[in-house]
């Protein structure tokens, strides 16, 4: 069985996306299982994890919707504020689902990336590292050094890494 470790989907009227804009016309406009579906069954893939694409408790919630309609979707990574001083009783609340594999920790859009090295999120990963729920870190190359020293308080931390180059990128794709 293969599967697709990194898929997004999104309903652009749901508008918490604000980084897809017309600008971007290959992305601004609906993606969703059926969207995906026939590539999957050309290329043998059995099944994709989905990944959040807005830092939202909605975004989470509504690909875990998707992820109970779609039998495609084997995983949700989700995200949380981490900070928040709910963040345990939303945790709790989105293990509950199937589907919940894990979080994602949007570091890329850290105004101060300093902000990871704070008592509340070295908290917050301190306490997924101890569930052993896996994270997906997205920086930008010049907050490695804060990534580097947090992984070095934290490290039972277990996970996956995506590294942008410049935040121009982010805006260019």
């Amino acid at each position: 069985m293969y599967i697709d470790a990194h898929q997004h989907y999104w309903k652009i009227d749901r508008d918490d996306y604000g980084w897809i804009t017309p600008e971007i016309p290959v992305l601004f406009r609906d993606y969703l299982p059926s969207d995906l579906e026939p590539h999957l069954h050309r290329h043998g893939i059995s099944r994709t994890i989905v990944v959040q694409a807005a830092p939202t408790v909605e975004e989470t919630e509504y690909i875990l919707g998707l992820s109970r309609q779609a039998e495609s979707i084997a995983g949700v990574i989700g995200w949380l504020d981490l900070a928040s001083p709910t963040f345990k009783e939303q945790l709790r609340q989105l293990r509950g689902h199937r589907k919940f594999t894990g979080l994602r920790v949007m570091i890329q859009e850290m105004e101060d990336p300093g902000q990871l090295l704070t008592r509340p999120y070295i908290e917050a990963l301190s306490y997924l590292a101890d569930e052993d729920l896996p994270v997906d870190l997205l920086v930008l190359a010049d907050q490695l050094p804060q990534l580097i020293e947090m992984l070095e308080r934290v490290p039972g931390l277990r996970g996956s890494l995506t590294i942008w180059l410049s935040r121009r990128l982010l805006r260019a794709n």
